[in-house]
């Protein structure tokens, strides 16, 4: 188990990042999106929330595919697709990565923030990579 040592937040958006006590060394890390998405874009989320409002989080990892609905300078808005147009970010997926599968691997295109209760058909609300992407790759030198 890793400890945290140190958390830089964003200026701008609502990501953090967390320093770790030790280098994860067999684990690759997805490609930050340096452009915005599109509406339209399908987005995979996979993360370690409820599967209800009140309910706990999981023990094994759940994925869902989004639709990119709508974005604005800081925020990505998503609605569910798959399994079922209800799919959403629940309690404990907070920072889980949306991402796009593309031709040269998955690409983070932004992360959980903030949604209503859940499971809901409604936008979702996500932060964007791309305008923080020269931001993370400085704190991470």
């Amino acid at each position: 188990m890793l400890d945290v040592v140190d958390v830089e937040q964003s200026p701008d958006t609502d990501i953090a990042l967390a320093k770790l006590s030790a280098p994860v060394r067999d684990i690759r890390p997805l490609r930050l999106s340096r452009t915005a998405p599109v509406t339209g874009e399908p987005l995979r989320l996979v993360g370690w929330g409820a599967t209800t409002a009140d309910g706990s989080p999981e023990t094994h990892l759940q994925m869902g595919d989004f639709t990119v609905t709508g974005l604005d300078e800081h925020d990505v808005y998503v609605s569910g697709a798959a399994p079922s147009a209800d799919t959403s970010a629940c309690p404990y997926d907070s920072g889980a990565p949306y991402f796009a599968e593309t031709a040269t691997g998955p690409r983070l295109v932004s992360v959980e923030s903030t949604g209503p209760d859940c499971p809901h058909t409604g936008p979702e609300t996500t932060s964007r990579v791309d305008t923080v992407a020269r931001w993370i790759r400085h704190q991470i030198r």
